[in-house]
């Protein structure tokens, strides 16, 4: 088509409308976002339209308020976004000029899409790093405030911290939280007096396990309702209650702190026998430290005489060089054994 002269206005063709659309979408997107660009195809083309997720929700639409499906559903076009986003698909009504754009549309909205995702995950990526390293102790904590409000989680606030594996996408669509990758888990903390519980409903039906910890105040309550939300994720499929921190969780909570390897280390001569003797001082000794340090329920527990049981403690005694009578000693072993289970 030829462009023509009304009036001695310049009246431009199909395809010129087009290509003038299509740039300003551009545009328009950069500027306002896919609300704008909605707004810019229902104003080129006298249509509505709309983003939905199916089956019915309607995520963003021009005019705001449009009802989707609209009683002539079937003289609309429905196209795949693709995105990171489940079920999305761009709505509008078909008509030739509305046919021609709607595919510009839809591309331009996957774009942005996608460009959103990687924000959002790149977000959840670095506010992770900062509770992975207040976690481990690997920042003071006035960088962990720092860091922390740059993240937008206020350091002086009261704090909640659930923890998700098999994350649902639809965490990004929670509002007044903050959600963090940290290594297999998705964590959202809550901010102030905000129950985590009202979540939890949600979260569970469609994540493999929650861990709820806190609320506790201040940046080192952050780190702790992290430590009950992991002790409970870790506890497996369901929603679980975090449990007050126990020091060899504290201790084993920074990956820094070698108290793995010294633990092996104090363990070694008890492994080493059993593993050449075919001996039981390990389960004999972690039998004895769990039922109190007594010979006669250790005996019980391992269905052996206690003369057995004694003769076994005078092994361990004299393969590590510590005394079990000694409190310190039988917390050293104690502790170690945790550390390496």
């Amino acid at each position: 088509m030829v462009e023509v002269l009304e009036g001695g206005a310049p009246v431009l063709t199909t395809g010129q409308r087009l290509r003038d659309v299509r740039r300003a979408m551009f545009d328009t997107l950069a500027d306002n976002g896919i609300d704008g660009l909605l707004t810019l195809f229902t104003r080129a083309t006298g249509e509505p339209c709309a983003l939905i997720r199916l089956p019915d929700q309607v995520i963003t639409s021009s005019p705001p308020g449009f009802r989707w499906p609209p009683d002539d559903a079937d003289g609309a076009q429905l196209l795949p976004i693709n995105a990171d986003v489940p079920h999305a698909l761009f709505a509008a009504a078909r008509t030739s000029f509305a046919d021609d754009l709607a595919g510009h549309v839809a591309g331009l909205v996957r774009l942005e899409l996608a460009r959103v995702q990687a924000l959002k995950a790149g977000r959840r990526e670095l506010t992770g790093q900062v509770i992975e390293d207040l976690v481990r102790s690997a920042i003071s904590s006035s960088e962990a405030a720092r860091r922390l409000t740059a993240a937008g989680v206020d350091p002086a606030a009261t704090h909640s911290v659930l923890l998700v594996t098999d994350a649902p996408v639809e965490l990004d669509d929670l509002t007044d939280v903050v959600v963090a990758r940290i290594g297999p888990y998705e964590a959202v903390v809550l901010e102030g007096d905000r129950s985590p519980h009202e979540l939890t409903h949600l979260l569970a039906k469609s994540a493999t396990s929650v861990g709820v910890g806190g609320p506790y105040r201040g940046v080192h309550g952050l780190r702790w309702a992290f430590l009950e939300a992991q002790e409970a994720v870790g506890r497996g499929p369901g929603v679980h209650e975090g449990r007050v921190i126990d020091m060899p969780r504290l201790l084993m909570s920074n990956p820094d702190l070698p108290v793995r390897e010294v633990a092996r280390k104090v363990l070694q001569p008890l492994l080493a026998f059993d593993a050449e003797h075919g001996g039981q001082l390990m389960r004999t000794l972690e039998v004895f430290l769990t039922t109190g340090g007594s010979p006669q329920l250790a005996a019980k527990e391992l269905f052996v005489h206690r003369n057995t049981v004694r003769y076994r403690l005078e092994q361990i005694e004299r393969v590590t060089g510590l005394s079990l009578s000694s409190v310190e000693a039988r917390v050293n072993l104690w502790l170690a054994m945790r550390a390496v289970a």
